[in-house]
């Protein structure tokens, strides 16, 4: 499953893209996730958006090519992201951290930049978020495990 039916590389396979119902679903498994982490007694939850997994798959354009409510601009390529912090936030006690990492930057024309970390990381601050980490490095190990100049 991935935001968009687009793969990373021509030898690649093809994801599925998830749809509302998929979206909700997947919400819910981190939801879940979540409170089930609580119960455990951990009280520090991160939420991992970057390193091409699924909410980075939402934020980046390089990988989401949806024409809904969740793809296209800014704004709405972060949704996932907010949806998902929103719900994980609301499950929790509000003793438990939660935080998030991001990617600052896709190293890539065309991809996430650096400006555009800086405002979803103030868009998820606004949401009382306990702590985030940029992530730089993304796109830079890929190419280099795929043996692709930097």
């Amino acid at each position: 499953m991935s935001a968009s039916a687009k793969a990373f590389g021509p030898n690649w396979h093809t994801p599925e893209a998830l749809d509302d119902a998929g979206i909700a679903r997947t919400i819910e498994g981190f939801v879940q996730a979540a409170k089930r982490s609580v119960r455990l007694g951990i009280d520090v939850i991160e939420l991992h958006m970057t390193h091409g997994y699924l909410v980075h798959q939402f934020f980046s354009p390089l990988s989401n090519v949806r024409t809904d409510k969740y793809g296209g601009s800014l704004e709405t390529r972060m949704r996932f992201g907010l949806e998902l912090m929103d719900a994980v936030y609301a499950a929790v006690p509000k003793s438990t951290a939660v935080g998030v990492r991001i990617a600052a930057s896709d190293w890539m024309e065309g991809g996430v930049t650096v400006d555009e970390a800086v405002t979803f990381t103030v868009k998820l601050k606004e949401r009382e978020l306990e702590g985030e980490q940029l992530s730089a490095i993304q796109r830079r190990l890929w190419r280099e495990v795929l043996h692709e100049p930097v």
